[in-house]
């Protein structure tokens, strides 16, 4: 009896351990097929391609209009207004009566100066007679030096009185002409200043004349760019008020800064349309072609792209081979950082495909998927 059981206890022993061990082969071979899958797994990536260097970026920026022509006038003497020939909002030619002031006062000036005139006229011609008849009896022993000095002295005083008399007449010609206000050029009476008889004194402005033929905008430039900006650039400019009509334009005039403080500076330019419907004053946005003056080489990566190590920098270059995928690990110069995005100066070829997700897992040689 003791030796059945005995026999009995070491036939399940055996079996027992059978079964461990089959279920220890297993586990060990289903861990090495979820290897074998591992290995067989992709990691996918995300990629860019290498674009070509812009030549060229448009600068957008903000200004207002302003007439082109713009002029303040007023008289050159005092005087109360007499008539006001023009209101704000006409359009004038070159040459045309505006306003006046009352000219009594100054034709009066200017009678008394053609009096004064002609008295100093016959004072002059009594003046030279006598001097003639003088020296016609000096040089007959007639009369004496100090005669003859007084009478010529009275000749070229009386001629020099003359000459005074002859500018005052001049200057009350002008003045009675400075009553009158004429358009210099054709233009458009911007506003007006004073209304009839009212006094007004020399030099005070009266109406406002804006140039209705060509209109300009102003616009502030920030220095990054204003290096950029040449006179006779072709500049395009949209109005607020015209959303869908683009004029063309051309720089006239590149200032300087206007203070110390100041980090942009302004710009006129001129349109090249003459459109009576652009007035002083719209808002508008000027588009400036500027030339970026990159290398004929270089070529533009997303900054995701592009990592660092040791002080170099690298990226992953798809390389597309018969039937799968690899990553290649290469060393790159990078140059500047733009909106196009990061400038590779060397290293990278135009239309390369470099990754741009997953970059962290990626080893060189590596086999991938594309996304």
């Amino acid at each position: 009896m003791g030796r059945t059981l005995e026999k009995l206890y070491e036939r399940e022993g055996n079996r027992m351990s059978r079964s461990i061990a089959f279920i220890l082969l297993m586990l060990f071979a289903s861990a090495c097929d979820k290897a074998k899958e591992k290995e067989n797994v992709l990691r996918p990536v995300c990629f860019a391609l290498a674009e070509e260097a812009p030549k060229q970026r448009i600068g957008r920026f903000s200004g207002v209009t302003q007439a082109a022509y713009e002029s303040k006038l007023s008289f050159r003497v005092a005087g109360s207004i007499r008539s006001v020939a023009v209101k704000v909002g006409d359009h004038v030619k070159a040459g045309q009566f505006l306003m006046n002031l009352d000219k009594e006062n100054y034709e009066l000036q200017l009678q008394e100066a053609e009096a004064a005139l002609a008295r100093s006229e016959a004072e002059g011609r009594h003046a030279s007679a006598s001097y003639e008849r003088i020296r016609n009896l000096y040089e007959n022993r007639n009369a004496s030096r100090s005669d003859l000095d007084a009478a010529r002295a009275a000749a070229e005083s009386a001629e020099a009185a003359i000459l005074a008399m002859q500018k005052r007449l001049e200057l009350a010609e002008l003045q009675l002409q400075y009553t009158s206000l004429h358009a210099p050029v054709d233009a458009d009476v911007a506003e007006l200043f004073v209304e009839g008889s009212e006094n007004v004194r020399a030099g005070q402005v009266c109406l406002l004349l804006s140039g209705s033929t060509q209109s300009e905008v102003k616009v502030m430039i920030p220095e990054a760019y204003i290096g950029k900006i040449e006179e006779n650039d072709v500049v395009l400019v949209r109005f607020d008020v015209f959303p869908h009509k683009s004029f063309r334009a051309y720089v006239r005039e590149v200032g300087i800064r206007f203070g110390a403080l100041q980090t942009a500076f302004p710009v006129t330019v001129r349109l090249m349309e003459n459109d009576r419907s652009i007035r002083p004053g719209m808002s508008a946005e000027l588009a400036f072609t500027f030339d970026m003056g990159y290398r004929d080489d270089a070529v533009f990566v997303p900054p995701k792209s592009v990592i660092q190590e040791e002080g170099a920098c690298y990226v992953y270059v798809i390389q597309e081979g018969a039937g799968n995928v690899t990553v290649e690990r290469r060393q790159v110069k990078i140059g500047e950082l733009n909106s196009t995005g990061l400038e590779v100066l060397s290293g990278l070829d135009l239309g390369e495909k470099v990754v741009t997700a997953g970059i962290a897992q990626l080893y060189d040689g590596m086999k991938v998927k594309l996304l």
